[in-house]
């Protein structure tokens, strides 16, 4: 790990990748029918407005309701990964996937949430995927 982040080329095959897209397809799809699992959510999109705009579109903590986001999330490889960095007692504190529409006038570069926090808190890290 240098600077802060680690980057594991081809860490997933295709016909991983093939299932993840395939439960955000369907999480996009289940969000245009109007079906909102986001109720945790609820007072962020109060104190910071809804942030779905440009098309982009946030999705929190959903990992239970799509099996394959959360058979990754809850992996042996993913354990491995943040067993390595932060040891052996780890949590899944939040799961998040974002959606950015091709074409529009919306960016999503990397950054971190920790800003976000506003409570005392152990180490954490975040994984893109």
């Amino acid at each position: 790990m240098q600077n802060g982040y680690l980057i594991l080329s081809n860490a997933l095959n295709k016909s991983q990748l093939k299932k993840l897209k395939l439960n955000a397809n369907q999480m996009i799809r289940d969000f245009n029918k109007g079906i909102d699992r986001r109720q945790s959510a609820t007072n962020i999109r109060r104190k910071h407005k809804d942030i779905n705009k440009n098309g982009k579109i946030f999705f929190g903590n959903q990992c239970e309701y799509y099996s394959h986001i959360n058979a990754y999330a809850k992996s042996n490889f993913i354990k491995e990964i943040v067993n390595k960095i932060l040891g052996k007692k780890i949590y899944l504190f939040n799961e998040q996937l974002v959606n950015k529409s091709p074409n529009t006038p919306s960016s999503f570069s990397w950054h971190q949430d920790s800003g976000y926090i506003h409570f005392k808190h152990k180490p954490y890290l975040s994984i893109w995927l």
